[in-house]
């Protein structure tokens, strides 16, 4: 497989997570200007709610991952693994990412904790993170798991291929 057909491969990924993105900003620009959500019922926001939620969960897991590989490498040697590398572990933390977003979303929109009064806004978010704590643990312990399996039993990381050197020979 060639370097082409890989980023030909990828391409439809990339075009639907960027959309999603700018689909993201979009619905929170107009979230912010207009109170047009206050019309709908809980059931009709729950779509809005699972994009803005798979759009920030994505950005946030692989921020997170971003910066944990990162310094990582900087304490590590050249060769030595990072957290996510393969292709395979980074589509499982997509996977992974995509549906704690869109339970995420779910449970906002459902618990139709936006449109809560001033005095009653600050209780029903909490009681919407506790609601979201046993979920989040549970997809963050099987993410974790997953993704240690498939660093495990996935293609074995080189960095470095060997070099026949006569000269080492020698030494």
């Amino acid at each position: 497989m060639t370097s082409e057909d890989v980023y030909s491969n990828r391409k439809p990924f990339l075009l639907f997570f960027s959309a999603l993105i700018i689909i993201s900003g979009l619905i929170s620009i107009s979230l912010l200007e207009h109170e047009w959500y206050r019309k709908f019922s809980a059931l009709s926001k729950v779509p809005v709610y699972v994009i803005l939620g798979i759009t920030l969960n994505f950005a946030i897991i692989f921020g997170f991952i971003d910066l944990i590989n990162y310094l990582i490498g900087l304490c590590q040697s050249s060769y030595a693994k990072t957290v996510v590398e393969s292709q395979v572990q980074i589509f499982w933390v997509l996977i992974m990412s995509i549906v704690m977003g869109l339970i995420y979303g779910l449970i906002f929109g459902l618990l139709d904790v936006e449109d809560s009064k001033k005095f009653q806004l600050q209780p029903n978010l909490v009681h919407e993170e506790y609601a979201c704590l046993p979920f989040a643990g549970i997809m963050g312990f099987v993410g974790g798991l997953g993704n240690e399996y498939l660093s495990i039993t996935g293609v074995k990381h080189t960095a470095f291929k060997p070099v026949k050197d006569p000269f080492n020979e020698e030494i």
